[in-house]
């Protein structure tokens, strides 16, 4: 089923509202909000008469009430001290934390999650943790709306690479 919201967007001209419609809406409203950080908004929707019979207008409103906001990150990388001795000390470490998107007092924006994942992922395989992996667990005080987070990298071997070999070259030369 189409949502009535398509209308809203400019993706379909003319709807008929069905049954399920604006169930639906509120639901996808409800995500978004959470998505972006506001775990509380509230969604409602209002059918009002028009002058035309076989017309409704709709009036969506939305109180986003309060986000949730990053109060503390933490970093662990699951490693041998040496292991984290080193990545610590590179530049691609503190650069990813002090530049992923989750910050201590920005809102918890779902959104912003993969991005936050790869710039610590980038910094394992950047170092020679090419299976490294990073896990974020986040613990959230809705009573006062904030968020701690808790990235843990998972290093994995350190990797050398060996070989090197290209296939389905056909029509460009292998002569770099």
């Amino acid at each position: 089923p189409q949502s009535v919201l398509h209308v809203v967007t400019g993706s379909v001209q003319e709807t008929y509202l069905r049954d399920g419609d604006l169930s639906q809406d509120l639901e996808a409203l409800s995500v978004y909000y959470r998505e972006r950080g506001y775990h509380k908004a509230r969604v409602s929707v209002r059918i009002l008469p028009t002058d035309r019979a076989e017309q409704v207008d709709l009036l969506y409103t939305i109180d986003e009430g309060t986000p949730i906001r990053i109060e503390s990150i933490h970093v662990g990388l699951q490693a041998p001290d040496s292991v984290v001795r080193r990545l610590m000390a590179t530049p691609d470490y503190r650069e990813a934390v002090e530049t992923q998107p989750y910050q201590p007092g920005s809102v918890l924006h779902g959104g912003r999650r993969r991005e936050s994942l790869e710039a610590f992922t980038r910094v394992l395989r950047e170092n020679g943790h090419a299976f490294g992996s990073v896990r974020l667990e986040s613990s959230i005080d809705s009573l006062r709306n904030l968020a701690m987070l808790d990235f843990q990298l998972i290093p994995g071997p350190f990797v050398r690479v060996g070989e090197i070999q290209v296939s389905g070259n056909a029509s460009v030369s292998q002569a770099y």
